[in-house]
């Protein structure tokens, strides 16, 4: 007889029998077995799972999109979305926002929206630190790992953030070459002093810029006391002033706090972001 072991991950369901394999989970199935002398596979996959991929030698089944949580540093952990298999792809990768432990925004529901679309979607976790330094050097190893993956096409990397990852993906964009895309929501205000410094560096960007904010995103209505609409407009102005290629979108008041408009995805503006990366990756 022949011993079938399944391992799921975030699956909603999975059924199997000895006769036919049926097979439904999400996001990643992989299967193991010893095989008897032929097995039968028919599998319900989710509309997001374009692909099924079979290995006979140790039977092991993936479906696509393909997510694991990795460890990119030390103990720290990101969510990697692969969109299939046996090729390479534009890699984009989501900085959350929040500090401390706190993580703003939905680091693996945009990890696997972007696989979704055919891009490898990697979403780091930082470090708990408030040390400015220690959080870029997390946003920097990220890119560094990503890169490094042999499925990463290299010269097609696209990275975005939100609120205090937005503030990091904007200031390590002024640092690195290594990038394509530049998306930033909500972006957080720089370190108080650095303000000038932060808003000079825009010269260094290299590649086109999209700022998303909403309208009601400004201390009478958001929890963080900041007005990341001006935010928004000053880092806007910054760009252009340097010649730089920069959009931004202010979307209509989103509720009773216009920072939860990228708590999690919503249409209002993940088209958007899909239309602008397309366009660049």
């Amino acid at each position: 007889g022949g011993e079938i072991a399944l391992q799921t991950m975030d699956s909603r369901s999975i059924g199997l029998n000895s006769g036919e394999t049926n097979l439904l989970a999400w996001p990643a199935i992989s299967v193991s077995s010893k095989l008897l002398s032929s097995l039968t596979l028919e599998c319900n996959l989710p509309p997001q799972a374009r692909l099924l991929k079979i290995s006979t030698d140790a039977t092991k089944l993936i479906a696509y999109p393909e997510y694991k949580v990795i460890k990119y540093k030390e103990d720290l952990e990101a969510h990697l979305c692969i969109p299939g298999s046996d090729t390479i792809y534009p890699a984009v990768i989501f900085n959350h926002g929040g500090v401390g432990g706190t993580i703003g925004g939905d680091p693996q529901g945009i990890c696997l929206a972007l696989s979704e679309r055919g891009y490898i979607g990697f979403s780091p976790i930082r470090s708990t630190s408030n040390d400015l330094e220690d959080l870029l050097t997390d946003v920097s190893d990220a890119m560094d790992y990503i890169l490094n993956l042999n499925i990463v096409q290299k010269n097609m990397l696209g990275i975005m953030g939100f609120s205090r990852g937005g503030m990091l993906t904007y200031t390590i964009a002024t640092e690195r070459t290594d990038y394509r895309a530049l998306v930033l929501m909500a972006p957080a205000p720089p370190q108080r002093g650095s303000e000038d410094s932060y808003y000079a560096a825009a010269e260094s960007i290299v590649s086109p810029t999209l700022l998303l904010v909403s309208e009601n995103d400004t201390p009478e209505y958001n929890r963080e006391g900041q007005d990341h609409v001006l935010l928004s407009k000053t880092l806007k102005d910054a760009l252009i002033d340097n010649e730089k290629d920069a959009t931004l979108i202010i979307f209509d008041a989103f509720g009773d706090n216009g920072h939860e408009l990228f708590y999690e995805i919503r249409d209002d503006y993940w088209n958007h972001v899909l239309d602008f990366l397309d366009g660049n990756l």
